[in-house]
């Protein structure tokens, strides 16, 4: 078998070639969308592991704001614990100036100042910061079970936690009140309560939704039915008229506990659900990094053996493929020393015949010339 002709190898090189440059292509895109993807996962797990601290310091400012609006004392500590911890978390970076931001409303309350009023203010910048370290966390906006969850515990349930409360604390202002005053408080309890309704369909949608593309939401999300109970006499619909009536301040104050008891069962239940989810996803992700990585060294193993394959190697005449002489075969050929042609020829020497040359004995006197 005769050695391949140059352009067969030709051409086997370059589809060889060509194979492993679109493989090396394919490859590397793949494993960049990997790797921006478990960026993007490990990004929502600081952001759901923010959210802790985060919903707990709206859930402490909302009791803490309610203590102000009946005149009741609040230590120093119930919101200086909560804000060291937020602190310590390792949130997004978007989130640093609204940290700030809050902090130095909280701090001004040691100033003098409405004490309510910066309390509305530090729990309105709270619910915005739980908000923004979910959005910018890429919690929300992404599809899939864990954007409902952020939705709900980022969102719909702070939300409604303010809302119940703005409830009890209005009901609580306008027990003093008379007429103009009063009628825009009454005005304001009524918006409260209708925008609590609202939060509350959504944060039902929301679970409906996370638990219908996964079964452990459904199985573990059922503390809502606290919530919804809790929430009912505050949050229920009903039609805005003319000379509304406040609702017992007692009994709404109440409520606006159970809501935020609730709410704090709910957010930890939810939160539990949604760190498995993207702990699962998370480790799938790195799993099929690992076989990418796995394909490529197998990939050029098999690239290696190919292009070893197509080098052609030199072959006998009988096909046989005729073996590299090795260091050690040199060394065994003995040098041949240089022979006359006379000495060959023995007991003969040339003669010219013409133009011919023939052989014949040597004589004896040659030998003794």
């Amino acid at each position: 078998m005769r050695a391949r002709r140059p352009a067969h190898v030709l051409v086997a090189l370059l589809l060889l070639l060509s194979t492993g440059a679109l493989f090396t292509v394919l490859a590397t895109a793949h494993w960049s969308t990997l790797d921006q993807d478990i960026d993007a996962m490990t990004r929502q797990q600081q952001a759901a592991a923010y959210l802790r601290p985060a919903v707990r310091l709206v859930d402490t400012l909302a009791g803490v704001r309610s203590q102000a609006v009946r005149g009741e004392p609040s230590a120093a500590a119930d919101l200086a614990e909560p804000l060291d911890a937020l602190q310590a978390a390792d949130g997004p970076p978007e989130t640093t100036a609204g940290e700030q931001g809050l902090r130095a409303t909280v701090e001004a309350l040691g100033s003098g100042g409405n004490r309510v009023a910066l309390l509305t203010d530090a729990l309105d910048r709270a619910v915005d910061l739980v908000e923004a370290a979910a959005s910018t966390g890429g919690l929300t906006g992404t599809g899939g079970s864990p954007q409902y969850l952020a939705d709900a515990v980022a969102v719909h349930l702070p939300r409604l936690v303010v809302h119940t409360v703005d409830v009890a604390d209005a009901a609580w202002t306008a027990r003093d009140t008379t007429g103009s005053e009063r009628t825009a408080w009454l005005v304001r309890i009524e918006s409260s309560r209708v925008a609590a309704a609202g939060v509350l369909a959504d944060l039902e949608t929301a679970l409906h939704s996370a638990s219908t593309l996964d079964g452990a939401v459904a199985e573990r999300s059922t503390r809502l039915d606290a919530v919804r109970d809790a929430a009912g006499p505050i949050g229920g619909l009903r039609a805005l008229t003319p000379a509304p009536v406040a609702p017992d301040a007692t009994a709404a104050a109440d409520t606006a506990v159970a809501v935020r008891d609730a709410a704090r069962l709910s957010t930890s239940a939810l939160l539990s659900i949604m760190d498995e989810i993207l702990a699962t996803t998370a480790s799938d992700l790195r799993a099929e990094r690992a076989q990418l990585l796995m394909l490529v060294g197998a990939g050029g193993a098999l690239a290696a053996a190919l292009l070893w394959w197509s080098v052609p190697r030199p072959r006998t005449d009988d096909g046989t493929t005729t073996p590299a002489t090795s260091s050690d075969d040199i060394a065994e050929i003995s040098v041949q020393p240089v022979v006359d042609a006379h000495d060959l020829l023995g007991e003969q020497e040339l003669l010219h015949v013409g133009r011919g040359v023939r052989a014949r004995p040597r004589e004896t006197n040659d030998d003794a010339e």
